[in-house]
């Protein structure tokens, strides 16, 4: 399977070495949409010293893993992502001795695609030109939304002021890849609104665009104020003509769609993610952090951390042998391997090679097709050679296909 210039080798995945995760849950406050694990720095008793000491805690917990799983197999680490929260909280120092860390553990090339997620309102252009010098190639801005009334109703902390500038910050200190991650579904956002956010986020020639749906999370402040009557989301048909604007829209800007959420310009998708789409080996650091192993068990094992700051420093200050602290693990099966591998391939734009299915899990393209005679016959899956893919269609109704 070919994605846009990178070439996914479905047969071998191993040997495209692993990805690694890394979660900072530092943010200055809570969005009111967020359900991802963050702690606000103004919760913590000593902030400074929480986030001067937490780079260590994330290298003492790789540095167990190490000795707790056969990393050799899975090769060299082929992706690095800091992900939050917010990472630009981290110095540029404290990223830097991650990154320098790892080199001395395990096998990191100099040209491997390293991603920090950053909020417009924790960056100038000094404190990029660090997180560069440190080893940072690729900047994903969480600007969510260029319309200021959408952004107060989301509770994000910048104006979109601030966000043009923190891009072109970003550019002025030497990101030559950068994405942009935007919300649809905002309540009280026109459609025309949305438009105009695309067309302002167009105009800045990001090389990659992240469009997500807003959902409402249990537990989030979004989701007790719409049960409240306060707001008000907007009907399904008013997201989905969002999608179709921004599926006609952004090519014309040269951003490409190659995944269900995801556009970009020629050769530069997102590495990282094209790891777990598929169904790549992935460790993840940090409180709620997840990781994946596919060479433990007979089809992989997945684990997942505790989400809880607190717990998880001291866990990992007094670690002992053959003691990780997770909160849980599964050993992966064949089927759910199976499934799987077809919900994340369908993701992709250029979907699955059936031959590669059937040497993986020894099946039959015919009965994989004929599982899916309703989907083809509704429009929402298509056959094209050895290639099974979502139709336009069946991007727009993803979540009812899959």
């Amino acid at each position: 399977m070919r994605v846009r210039g990178r070439k996914v080798e479905e047969d071998n995945l191993e040997a495209r070495g692993f990805s690694l995760y890394l979660h900072v849950p530092f943010c200055i406050s809570k969005c009111l949409y967020c359900d991802f694990y963050s702690v606000p720095l103004a919760s913590l008793p000593e902030p400074d010293k929480a986030i001067e000491s937490y780079p260590k805690l994330l290298i003492k917990e790789f540095s167990k893993l190490q000795k707790s799983y056969d990393l050799e197999p899975y090769g060299e680490i082929k992706s690095i992502f800091f992900g939050g929260g917010t990472p630009t909280l981290l110095s540029p120092d404290g990223i830097e001795h991650i990154l320098k860390e790892l080199k001395t553990m395990v096998g990191v090339k100099d040209d491997i695609e390293v991603t920090i997620e950053a909020n417009p309102d924790t960056v100038s252009e000094d404190k990029l030109k660090g997180f560069i010098e440190a080893g940072v190639n690729r900047l994903s801005m969480g600007v969510q939304s260029l319309n200021e009334e959408s952004l107060k109703t989301l509770g994000r902390c910048h104006t979109k002021e601030r966000a043009v500038a923190a891009f072109h910050e970003a550019r002025a200190a030497g990101f030559t890849n950068i994405s942009i991650d935007l919300i649809y579904g905002t309540p009280g956002e026109s459609i025309e609104e949305f438009r105009e956010t695309l067309e302002k986020a167009a105009k800045l020639k990001a090389e990659h665009l992240s469009l997500y749906a807003l959902t409402l999370e249990e537990g989030t402040l979004l989701k007790k104020k719409v049960e409240l009557n306060e707001v008000t989301m907007p009907p399904e048909e008013d997201d989905l003509e969002k999608l179709r604007v921004a599926s006609t829209l952004l090519p014309k800007s040269d951003l490409t769609r190659y995944e269900i959420s995801n556009f970009s310009t020629p050769c530069h998708q997102c590495i990282h993610n094209l790891n777990y789409w598929g169904r790549g080996s992935y460790i993840g650091l940090g409180p709620s952090s997840h990781s994946f192993l596919s060479k433990v068990g007979s089809w992989g094992r997945r684990w997942w951390n505790k989400k809880d700051l607190a717990e998880y420093t001291k866990a990992i200050e007094n670690i002992e042998e053959n003691n990780l602290q997770i909160e849980g693990f599964e050993d992966i099966t064949k089927e759910s391997a199976a499934l799987e591998r077809l919900m994340l391939g369908l993701r992709l734009t250029e979907g699955i090679s059936i031959a590669g299915f059937k040497k993986e899990f020894d099946v039959e393209p015919s009965t994989v097709l004929s599982n899916f005679s309703k989907l083809m016959e509704l429009g929402y899956l298509e056959v094209s050679g050895d290639t099974l893919r979502l139709t336009r269609g069946g991007m727009e109704f993803h979540d009812e296909v899959f």
